[in-house]
């Protein structure tokens, strides 16, 4: 079996990484009008086929198993498997046992924090063919998500636990109330090899979804399914019979809802890619690549048509049909289903520009009557971004508006249309219609987002056209209006609440009152945010293309771009990074070798230094928040790592100030030898002492995601390696001179499945204990209790975060709280419940000059808030809760002395109706000659 070093990336890797770079500015929270222009993507698309191989290389090097220089073959399903057994035994101790399991369950509460108007990688959609209303899309990596009302608003149907890799869906034309979507990724972008874990049912109408046990994959790393990769599903509208296209398998149907499955078409590894369609009159046309493993494949590559639903098939590919060819999609015209389009990717791109086949194709009967090729009449409009490219099969969608079989539309990084079937090229003012703006200067399309991945034409009006793209779902009402200068058809976004966003990382402000946010996203920047439940509330892009890390300090903002750029955002009076307010450039001019996600940092206690890490260099700058940052770049001479290193992670100190870790991992990929490295750097804002804290205990070859240090004891360290099959997790309490591993119950069993890859970690000190989170492919663990290869790892937010993937973490001690970017489920927060107290308030720089009474934090709620408060001096508090009657309800706090400085409580309303509820808080100062202080405000319930 001969493999291509593409196809390794793409089958044996399992990896692909996000093609989508730029993306339209987000408005800031005052206007939906305004974009920051100037700072929108910097790359045109040659620089992003350079992009894109970094990004593979970035994320292979992160998850591979050093042993066999190999992802494992079926980790997803595997790993899924062993958070099933966790999640099982965690929920037998909380109900049977008084263990610390309980406690640690228990201490947070979680919610979802947003970005509410950023979608993310959208391959799946559907209309429902009896309610154009109601609107069926799922995320690549963020679930089943179903709008009853046009999208103004979504709701996840998935379960916690179930494969939130979506990647086609449909309807039953026959019975409405089934649906059928697939799971796992072919082409992809994604921090996680996401195969698919089988196709999943709905028996009423979308709201709820069961996998078929007939394409369930087993946990077995060794196994191959054709179920893992289903590119497309489609269902006869005459018989009734399911039809699916598997990557590197063929054809498979069911004519029993699923119960089983008959292979048709195709065979294992002899084509990579695999297309599908079936017409109004129930013909299916396929198409199986020429990119297989198989030298004598059993079915040659090629386009075949049965007209018998699935029993013999005729290989109808046209002559002129390339002899190698990858990935084809397929359309029927709903109005004269005898018509069908083929668009063709044959492997090869020149100058941003993909070669394309593109048919008409004209059947009678079993019969090819006409084969019309139109290719010549791709768009290709020249400029930064005016072509027509996949991007190596990424990005491909072709659609026909069911009242005109002359009427399509086709997709790569932008959308194009046209009103003769291609039989001419359009003109640019009429053709270009989405991705990318028509003014071809690599900014956004109004409304819409570069990346195509799916178009539907609602079936109740032909002019309404729904998109799902890499910045997820956006629509038109009028897919056929023309312009003769500017965008000429009118997108809306559609995210409204739609939380696919994919996030790396994720930041917050050190004072308990803000609920501010920035964190990098893939293929959307870095959105600066509220953290809120307000499905209206609106975020801002302060970087482009993938976001990277970000930082929240107290005068400025950090965020960056793929590859290193950081810009320095000043807040305007209310604390916000908006559109008015300047940015800087700071990133070093004579950096180089950055990874993809690069990281950097700013010195929690001398917010002026910023630590910058490129190849094998540490870069400092001490005037980072003068007026010429960029003249203060400096490498740090003595750490400078070996040969086929890289430095990979960072983190600085809070408690003593200025102690830098820094982690180094191979770049070699062959070697079975070399070690990870720790550095540890003293007086970092000033000193180039740079001692080595590596350890013969770490796994050979392994990557360094994350080094977290403790707030109030920096010599209490966890490192962490993001591979999967080595020990991840590693814990030294005296600065890196020992180590013991604490990966414990996260390990994997070879009798149930594989541990999860471990991304990030943070330690949260609070007054009551000490805990310990690690964001990992399976979702957000914790404890407080490290105890070596005896640590349980207790899962947090199992109805929350679930299973989705966690990439990055941030914590405060200022009260505890914690942010969590997930991989395709936007960002979540854990507030300390009231058993627990954060760190005493005079930990904190500054203290509140008057009494406040906050907004309760979510509002309204379900079934839990937080109540935050601020005291300028020691008082007795009392916190009570009214229903409207004016009837008291609860005592939250009662005549309690509270130091100077915020608190905060959880109100708990798991027994109370749903409605308007008021909270009053009385606060008698201890000292000084303050009044007593009384406020009451309003909350809603709403279950």
């Amino acid at each position: 079996m001969k493999h291509s070093l593409r196809r390794l990336l793409y089958t044996a890797l399992l990896l692909g990484f996000g093609f989508g770079f730029f993306f339209l500015v987000k408005p800031d929270f005052t206007t939906n009008h305004s974009v920051r222009k100037e700072k929108v993507g910097k790359e045109h698309e040659q620089e992003k086929e350079k992009s894109n191989k970094r990004r593979e290389e970035y994320f292979f090097r992160m998850l591979r198993n050093p042993a066999t220089n190999s992802i494992p073959k079926n980790v997803r399903a595997s790993e899924l498997a062993y958070a099933r057994h966790l999640m099982n035994w965690q929920q037998m101790n909380v109900r049977y046992s008084s263990s610390s399991t309980a406690s640690v369950t228990n201490a947070y509460t979680w919610s979802q924090a947003g970005p509410y108007d950023v979608g993310g990688r959208t391959r799946a959609l559907s209309i429902d063919i009896n309610n154009s209303s109601h609107i069926v899309a799922g995320g690549a990596s963020g679930g089943i998500w179903e709008s009853k009302d046009a999208g103004q608003t979504w709701s996840l149907r998935n379960t916690a636990n179930q494969n939130l890799s979506v990647t086609d869906v449909v309807q039953d034309p026959l019975n409405p109330q089934v649906w059928y979507y697939s799971s796992g990724e072919y082409d992809n972008s994604m921090s996680t090899p996401y195969k698919g874990t089988g196709i999943y049912k709905s028996t009423d109408n979308g709201d709820s979804w069961q996998v078929l046990s007939s394409t369930q994959v087993p946990s077995d790393t060794s196994y191959y399914s054709p179920y893992q990769y289903i590119s497309k599903i489609a269902i006869s509208p005459t018989t009734g019979t399911l039809f699916l296209a598997s990557n590197n398998f063929g054809i498979y149907s069911s004519t029993d809802g699923g119960q089983s499955f008959t292979h048709l078409l195709g065979s294992s590894n002899d084509h990579n890619y695999t297309g599908l369609a079936v017409s109004k009159n129930g013909y299916i046309l396929v198409a199986l690549s020429a990119d297989g493993f198989s030298s004598t494949p059993i079915n040659a590559a090629g386009l075949y048509l049965s007209t018998d639903d699935g029993q013999t098939w005729k290989n109808i590919t046209p002559s002129g049909f390339p002899s190698y060819f990858e990935r084809t999609v397929i359309a029927f015209a709903p109005s004269q289903p005898n018509i069908a389009y083929t668009m063709t990717y044959d492997g090869s791109t020149t100058k941003s520009q993909s070669k394309i086949t593109f048919y008409k194709l004209t059947f009678k009967g079993d019969t090819l009557y006409s084969a019309d090729n139109r290719s010549a009449n791709i768009p290709n409009y020249g400029g930064k971004v005016g072509q027509f490219n996949v991007q190596n099969n990424y990005n491909m969608v072709i659609s026909v508006k069911p009242d005109n079989p002359d009427f399509v539309v086709i997709g790569a990084t932008n959308l194009f249309r046209s009103k003769d079937g291609f039989s001419t090229k359009p003109t640019q003012d009429y053709g270009w219609i989405g991705g990318y703006d028509t003014a071809n200067n690599i900014s956004g399309y109004p409304g819409q987002h570069p990346d195509e991945h799916i178009a539907v034409f609602d079936p109740s009006n032909p002019n309404h056209v729904w998109l799902g793209s890499d910045g997820g779902v956006s629509y038109t009402s009028d897919i056929t209006t023309t312009s003769t200068s500017g965008d000429p058809v009118n997108w809306i976004s559609e995210n409204h609440g739609y939380l696919v966003s994919q996030f790396y990382t994720i930041s917050m402000k050190k004072d308990s009152t803000d609920n501010t946010l920035l964190g990098g996203a893939q293929d959307n920047g870095s959105p600066f945010f509220k953290a809120s439940t307000n499905l209206s509330s609106t975020s801002l892009d302060v970087s482009s293309g993938d976001g990277i890390y970000a930082y929240l300090g107290t005068n400025y903002g950090y965020a960056g771009s793929d590859n290193g750029t950081v810009y320095r955002n000043k807040y305007d009076s209310n604390g916000d990074i908006t559109i008015s307010t300047p940015y800087t450039d700071v990133t070093p001019p004579n950096a180089s070798n950055q990874l993809f996600v690069t990281p950097y940092t700013i010195d929690p206690k001398a917010e002026n230094i910023m630590y910058y890490l490129a190849g094998d260099s540490l870069w400092r700058n001490t005037h980072v928040t003068g007026s010429s940052p960029k003249n203060y770049w400096y490498t740090v001479s003595k750490l400078k790592a070996p040969s086929q290193y890289v430095l990979s992670s960072l983190n600085v100190s809070h408690k003593p100030a200025h102690i830098l870790y820094v982690g180094a991992s191979t770049t070699n990929m062959q070697s079975t030898t070399d070690l990870p490295i720790v550095y540890r750097i003293e007086n970092s804002d000033t000193s180039s002492t740079v001692i080595n804290r590596g350890s013969s205990q770490f796994p050979a070859g392994a990557y360094i995601s994350d080094i977290a240090v403790n707030p109030m004891d920096a010599n209490k360290i966890m490192v962490i390696f993001s591979n999967y099959d080595v020990p991840s997790i590693f814990y030294s309490s005296d600065g890196g001179q020992t180590y013991t591993d604490v990966e414990g119950n996260l390990s994997g069993s070879s009798f149930v499945g594989t541990g999860p890859s471990v991304r990030a970690a943070t330690i949260i000190p609070t007054k009551n204990d000490t805990y310990y989170l690690v964001g990992t492919s399976t979702g957000l663990y914790m404890t407080n209790s490290l105890n070596g290869s005896n640590t349980t790892w207790i899962k947090q937010a199992n109805n929350n975060i679930g299973d989705a993937i966690v990439d990055g973490l941030a914590s405060r001690t200022s009260d505890g709280r914690i942010a969590v970017a997930s991989f395709g489920r936007g960002v979540f927060i854990g507030d300390l419940n009231n058993s627990t107290e954060a760190l005493p308030v005079q930990k904190q720089v500054h203290l509140p000059s008057k009494f406040k009474l906050n907004q309760n934090y979510p509002n309204p709620f379900n079934p839990s808030t937080n109540i935050s408060y601020s005291l300028p001096v020691t008082s007795k508090v009392t916190i009570t809760i009214y229903n409207i009657m004016g009837r008291k309800v609860e005592e939250l706090v009662s005549n309690t002395t509270k130091s100077s400085g915020s608190h905060f409580v959880t109100f708990h309303a798991d027994d109370l109706a749903s409605g308007t509820y008021f909270y009053r808080i009385t606060a008698i100062p201890q000292s000084g000659n303050d009044a007593r202080f009384t406020e009451t405000k309003k909350m809603v319930l709403l279950k």
